[in-house]
């Protein structure tokens, strides 16, 4: 393999493990923040692997093992960050909802049910 395939094979597992790092602390903006980065690395070892015979089988099972992991590390930051909105919509209903408002004088007045009104001319 040749010395600029290794190093852009390098630099990208090192993105990737970073990535991971963040991900699996949950820091979900350190993680995005190496997301060009990642792009980056991506594209000049895909620059650098031109022939893939060179690529040794030992690197590119990390690659791909470390690839697996930072999609999995992903997708479960991506569903931790989804129930925590889930979480926070829920709140603001309830907040909402059980609010009490202002009526005559500016004194609190409970919610009652919602009433229509309707009249003919």
């Amino acid at each position: 393999m040749n010395s600029s395939l290794a190093a852009a094979a390098e630099a990208l597992l090192d993105i990737l493990r970073s990535e991971n790092a963040a991900l699996a602390r949950l820091d979900l903006a350190g993680a995005a923040a190496l997301g060009s980065a990642k792009e980056r690395a991506a594209q000049a070892f895909t620059a650098a692997l031109g022939d893939r015979a060179g690529l040794q089988a030992e690197l590119g099972t990390r690659l791909v093992q470390e690839a697996a992991r930072n999609r999995a590390l992903l997708e479960r930051g991506m569903d931790v960050q989804g129930r925590i909105l889930a979480i926070v919509a829920g709140a603001a209903r309830a907040a909402v909802a059980g609010a009490a408002g202002y009526g005559a004088g500016g004194r609190r007045a409970e919610r009652g049910a919602p009433v229509a009104f309707s009249w003919r001319t």
